[in-house]
């Protein structure tokens, strides 16, 4: 076979591997961050300004000390069911560097943070254990 075409395939193959990184580096990512579909469910099925059932918010506000830094994915989602949104964290063409699920309690607008928004945000490092837990205006009792 002609060297020059195997240089040419042989780069194709490593520019595509670059490009891809964050695709294969999600193997470790936590249950359920992988499916973009969470926050597209929530967006196209939510009206905002969005306010969490009694049933959900008191669910979330009942276990949302339970997490805690070094839990899995399966256990987040044990303690808090699914996330409202789910973000992975990445620089564009690098591999995952961690993931976020947000589950909110009220959210005013569909695209942006508000200063009011009411939520918890689980963030997961690269080997997706719990990093972060971050409350944003929930009940003081909850702050710990």
């Amino acid at each position: 076979m002609n060297p020059f075409f195997i240089r040419i395939i042989w780069l194709a193959t490593a520019l595509f591997l670059t490009a891809c990184g964050p695709w294969f580096a999600s193997r470790t990512q936590p249950y359920l961050s992988h499916d973009m579909r969470v926050e597209q469910r929530f967006n196209e099925t939510t009206s905002f300004p969005y306010t969490a059932s009694d049933e959900r918010r008191n669910g979330i506000m009942a276990n949302a000390n339970k997490v805690s830094a070094g839990m899995t994915g399966n256990q987040v989602y044990d303690a808090l069911g699914i996330p409202d949104e789910a973000e992975t964290l990445a620089r564009p063409l690098e591999s995952a560097q961690g993931w976020a699920w947000d589950y909110n309690l009220y959210k005013k607008y569909r695209d942006a943070t508000d200063e009011g928004d009411s939520y918890v945000r689980i963030t997961f490092d690269g080997d997706g254990k719990v990093s972060k837990i971050h409350k944003e205006n929930i009940n003081p009792l909850l702050q710990t």
